[in-house]
C-alpha cells in the first residue's frame, strides 16, 4: 500500500526520487511544499473570498429564478383552473339549449336563443353537401403520350427519324 502512495505522489509531481524495491527504500529528490510565502497569503484569502461573494451571487440569482417560476406556475394554474370553469360553464349551456331543441322538436319556436345551430345544421348537411360534391368533381385528362418519366428516353419505335442523304462515289 505505502508503494502505491509514493508511486501515485510520484506521478502528481508532489515528489521526486528514486524507488529502490531491492533495499525498500525511497530516495527523495524533490518534494512539493505545503507552506505558503508571506505574500501569498493575501493572495490566497482574496481569491477565496472573490470565489465566496461570486458563489453567493450565482445563488441569489438562481433563489429569484427559482421564485420567478414557481409564481409563474401558480399564475398558470389559476388560469388553467379559470378556464376550466369557463369550458364548463359553457358545455352546461350547449347540453340545456340541445334539451331544449330536443323537446320542442328542432322547431324554429323551441329555438328562442336566436342561435339557430341545429337547424341551419341540419341544412347545410342537405343541401351543402351536393355542391360540395360537384365543386370537387374535376375532369381528369387522359395522357396522350405515355409518361417517359425524368430523363428517359423515348422508345426507338415510337421516335420518327429523318432520313440521311447519302454521298455515292
Amino acid at each position: 500500500e505505502l508503494e502505491d502512495l509514493i508511486i501515485d505522489a510520484i506521478y502528481l509531481d508532489i515528489l521526486r526520487g528514486k524507488l529502490d524495491q531491492k533495499e525498500g527504500q525511497l530516495e527523495v529528490e524533490y518534494t512539493m511544499g505545503r507552506d505558503l510565502e508571506p505574500g501569498k497569503l493575501e493572495m490566497l484569502l482574496f481569491a477565496l473570498k472573490d470565489w465566496a461573494s461570486t458563489t453567493s451571487a450565482v445563488l441569489a440569482t438562481l433563489d429569484e429564478k427559482i421564485a420567478a417560476v414557481a409564481n409563474e406556475s401558480a399564475v398558470a394554474k389559476v388560469a388553467a383552473k379559470e378556464h376550466e370553469e369557463i369550458v364548463q360553464v359553457i358545455l352546461k349551456d350547449v347540453a340545456e339549449k340541445q334539451k331544449e331543441n330536443k323537446a320542442g322538436g328542432g322547431s324554429a319556436t323551441g329555438n328562442s336563443s336566436g342561435t339557430g345551430s341545429s337547424s341551419r345544421k341540419a341544412g347545410m348537411t342537405t343541401s351543402s353537401t351536393t355542391g360540395v360534391d360537384r365543386e370537387m368533381r374535376m375532369d381528369v385528362d387522359e395522357p396522350t403520350e405515355p409518361s417517359k418519366g425524368k430523363n428517359r428516353k423515348a422508345p426507338q419505335a415510337d421516335v420518327v427519324k429523318p432520313q440521311r442523304k447519302r454521298n455515292r462515289f
